[in-house]
């Protein structure tokens, strides 16, 4: 007798609610594990414009609210935009900060570099030097924790003796309408210096080809790229860029491979890459509601069981992990101490839209493992 077919997997929705952020594209989602907040900048709409609002989806809840921002008469805000990227970082001996690069706005591409402080709740451009990347729009950044000794330290309990180092890779993006800036340059920002390096590749290796709307994934030293396009030309390629020895490799993945697409999202869970949603024009315009999964330990692709989820592009995602409702995981009731709730990851899906609209829904699917 053949096995049973598995159960499609469900994805929550979780109902938008007047404190929360309108309909929009071209956001971002960051997950600040230790404030238990999600922190969603700016994006766009054809109703609203270009935006620069700040709010925070508290994990616990999953309610909305606006970032009440501390502005003085010195103090300035970010030009409002959209596909730009969001970071949460800890620059040494700092507090946690929003770091927002590039993006789009009223008045064309923007290059620069701009901190949220979540201790402060004030704004503060960031000065870069070094070999920055140009304006650009619909770019993608892999967040990399380096391992870093702390000079002059002595190891103990009270101070340790190492800490992680951000540093941010930058590789693609547009210049104008889907045209991708001329260059296969991956870019690195240290958080601490912020400083830019170009990490340059000899003649002989690979690179990808130059394209927008792909994304990057860090998975340890590893920053993956999938997907992306270049004027008319789509790709479903996957390339994986060694931050330590500063090279690239065109991977030869198995399983359920994606279509070609661009404006997707592609988040880590543990040693796995969640590829959700996107845009595709081979034939007939498509949006994509599929959830794939690629374990970089195999490099082989799986397309997951789902049901209830809805087709997007131009949206975000990030993973936190979140209060299963009533003690319930998966439809069956476990039981809870008093006061205290099973948690679980949980992939979270924000906004975007399909060939209908804009979205400002948030839906949530629950992983089986904690990584």
């Amino acid at each position: 007798m053949a096995a049973a077919a598995s159960s499609p997997r469900p994805w929550t929705h979780v109902a938008a609610t007047p404190s929360g952020p309108s309909p929009r594209a071209g956001h971002t989602l960051s997950h600040c594990p230790s404030l238990r907040r999600c922190l969603l900048f700016a994006g766009a709409s054809h109703e609203d414009g270009f935006s620069n609002d700040l709010f925070a989806l508290d994990t616990d809840s999953l309610v909305w609210s606006p970032v009440s921002v501390d502005v003085s008469e010195s103090d300035a805000l970010p030009p409002a935009r959209y596909e730009h990227t969001g970071e949460i970082v800890t620059p040494y001996g700092g507090s946690p900060q929003l770091l927002v690069m590039y993006g789009a706005g009223d008045q064309g591409l923007l290059a620069d570099v701009w901190a949220f402080d979540l201790a402060t709740r004030r704004w503060a451009e960031w000065l870069t030097n070094g070999k920055a990347p140009c304006p650009r729009t619909i770019h993608s950044v892999g967040h990399v924790l380096v391992t870093t000794p702390v000079e002059g330290c002595q190891a103990d309990a009270a101070s340790p003796a190492t800490y992680e180092k951000s540093r941010l890779y930058v590789f693609g993006g547009g210049v104008e309408n889907d045209a991708a800036a001329k260059d296969s340059i991956m870019y690195c920002l240290d958080v601490d210096t912020m400083f830019w390096i170009q990490l340059t590749t000899a003649a002989q290796t690979p690179s990808p080809p130059p394209r927008l709307g792909h994304t990057l994934t860090a998975v340890g030293t590893n920053v993956y790229l999938f997907g992306g396009l270049n004027g008319e030309v789509a790709y479903n390629d996957l390339w994986v860029f060694d931050t330590v020895s500063r090279t690239w490799a065109l991977l030869q993945a198995s399983g359920d491979v994606p279509s070609a697409r661009s404006a997707h999202t592609a988040t880590a869970h543990g040693t796995n890459i969640y590829i959700f949603g996107g845009f595709s024009r081979a034939g007939k315009p498509h949006v994509h509601g599929e959830l794939f999964v690629l374990d970089t330990v195999t490099h082989v692709w799986r397309k997951e069981h789902t049901s209830g989820g809805a087709a997007r592009l131009d949206h975000d995602a990030c993973v936190a992990s979140i209060h299963c409702d009533a003690g319930e995981e998966d439809g069956e009731k476990q039981a809870a101490p008093p006061g205290l709730k099973p948690q679980r990851p949980a992939l979270l899906v924000f906004g975007g839209m399909d060939l209908e609209g804009m979205s400002n829904s948030l839906h949530m699917y629950k992983f089986l493992s904690a990584a």
